[in-house]
């Protein structure tokens, strides 16, 4: 819901932004939410994380409260025209496809929150668990600031169509992936150093996958794209903690983060179909 409410509060030139820097506050989240949770917990009382998520939640309700949420003519309950029932068939497929690049690419994106962990486990540096994922969404930030600042990586000749990105960016997060694969067998040093290059692609895929579910949305169903979206998320992360977990298991730790670039190509194949040819 909050992905719909900046489709229809940011203008066509300001969406990427807005999906970037929606990107990239999440990734700030993913560090400072369990960090303030865990000292909370263990400073004040097993109680306070759960005081703190209540205020914060409310705080959200009353800040949302006041925007706007105009809806589009398809979202009346009127007759929808036949040509809209068209219209909507053609979007099909290329939504499904970016719906499937979408499951795929968090299915690796949770194989690495799974297999590094356990890989910090067997070498003895446990502590180095919640680092390594913290660094992970350290890379996710300042990748989503740099798409959503840096005009020339929003306005490429290239791919200047929003979807194209799609694969790019998977491909550059697969790149990144492969990085922290080869890293693994040197030290766990190493890994942690390389892990915000692994996650440097992160956050900007989210954004293009959200600014691209929008363009695919059918008229007056962005929310509904939306919440679409959001299921392959825990279907793909339920997916890669699975998969992951299973290959860790048998594989070992070190051998596992190599299927994550599998993954993401897999996606990037996927996602390449996912835009409007009449476009």
């Amino acid at each position: 819901m909050m992905r719909a409410v900046w489709h229809r509060a940011a203008g066509p030139a300001a969406l990427g932004p807005a999906m970037a820097l929606d990107s990239a506050m999440t990734g700030a989240a993913l560090v400072v939410g369990p960090a303030l949770a865990g000292r909370l917990g263990v400073s004040v009382s097993p109680l306070a994380p759960f005081l703190a998520v209540a205020v914060l939640s409310t705080g959200s309700v009353w800040l949302l409260a006041g925007l706007p949420t105009t809806l589009g003519p398809a979202a009346s309950g009127g007759p929808r025209p036949r040509l809209f029932r068209r219209a909507r068939q053609a979007r099909s497929g290329p939504l499904r496809r970016l719906l499937a690049a979408d499951a795929l690419f968090v299915c690796a994106v949770t194989g690495m929150d799974v297999v590094l962990p356990r890989y910090a486990q067997e070498h003895g540096v446990a502590a180095y668990a919640g680092l390594y994922l913290g660094a992970l969404s350290l890379g996710s930030v300042l990748g989503s600031l740099a798409l959503g600042t840096v005009p020339a990586l929003t306005a490429l000749t290239v791919v200047s169509a929003r979807w194209h990105r799609v694969p790019l960016l998977l491909c550059a997060f697969a790149a990144g992936a492969c990085v922290l694969a080869c890293t693994v067998p040197l030290s766990p040093t190493a890994v942690l150093l390389l892990c915000p290059v692994a996650g440097f692609a992160v956050g900007s895929v989210f954004a293009a996958l959200r600014t691209a579910g929008g363009d695919l949305a059918p008229e007056g169903r962005l929310t509904e794209t939306m919440s679409w979206l959001n299921t392959c998320d825990l279907a793909g992360g339920a997916a890669g903690a699975a998969l992951f977990a299973q290959a860790a298991v048998t594989g070992g730790a070190g051998a596992a983060p190599a299927l994550v670039p599998l993954v993401a190509v897999a996606a990037a194949a996927v996602g390449r179909g996912a835009h409007r040819k009449e476009r």
